[in-house]
Parts: C-alpha cells; sequence; structure tokens
C-alpha cells in the first residue's frame, strides 16, 4: 500500500512552496555571488553582472515552477478520481515535478547561451 493521497499532495505542495520561497531573494537581485545559493556556473560566477542576470532567470523560473507544482498538484489531488483514476497521484506528481526541474534548467542555460 502506497503513501496516503494526501500526504503526497502535501509533500509535493510544500516543495512547490518551498521553490517559490528559494526563487523570490533570486529574483529580486538579492542574493550575491557565492558557492551555495543561485544558478551557478563558471560564467555567472565570473561576472556580477551575469550572476545577477541570470539569477533573476531562474528565480522567476522558480517561482513560477513552484507555483505551477502547486496548483498542478493540487488539481491532480481534487480530481484524481475522476480525471485519471488509473496513475497514482504520487506518479502524476513527480512527473510535474520533473517537468518543472528540466524546464527551469533547459531555460536557464538557454538564457546564459544568450548573454
Amino acid at each position: 500500500m502506497g503513501m496516503r493521497p494526501i500526504i503526497v499532495a502535501l509533500m509535493y505542495g510544500s516543495i512547490g512552496l518551498l521553490f517559490v520561497g528559494i526563487g523570490i531573494p533570486l529574483a529580486l537581485g538579492k542574493v550575491r555571488p557565492n558557492p551555495w545559493y543561485g544558478f551557478r556556473t563558471a560564467k555567472t560566477l565570473s561576472s556580477t553582472s551575469i550572476w545577477y542576470a541570470a539569477n533573476h532567470v531562474a528565480g522567476i523560473d522558480l517561482i513560477i515552477a513552484g507555483a505551477a507544482i502547486v496548483l498542478g498538484v493540487a488539481a491532480i489531488y481534487l480530481l484524481r478520481e475522476t480525471l485519471i483514476p488509473t496513475l497514482p497521484l504520487a506518479t502524476c506528481a513527480f512527473s510535474l515535478f520533473v517537468v518543472a526541474m528540466v524546464t527551469i534548467v533547459i531555460h536557464g542555460f538557454w538564457f546564459l547561451s544568450r548573454i
């Protein structure tokens, strides 16, 4: 027997809120270049202007992804019996999480290649 659906929904919803919380300081330019927190690559660490531009975009992406995860998991939870009765909530929520993460990474590196 798997985890109860409400636990899965709360767990992934919390991850979404964490993304929003991590993204806000990045989007607002409050995080100085450092080796621990932010979109850290050789290129972003080479220049403060690149750091702030790339992390602004990464922060916005995290906020959008976090909100999408929260809303998506809530919708999946509420509609799980009628919309997707054969797929477990955990599978759908994890899939949403993976798509959000991959999108953030791809967009971040795309943006970094353009500046």
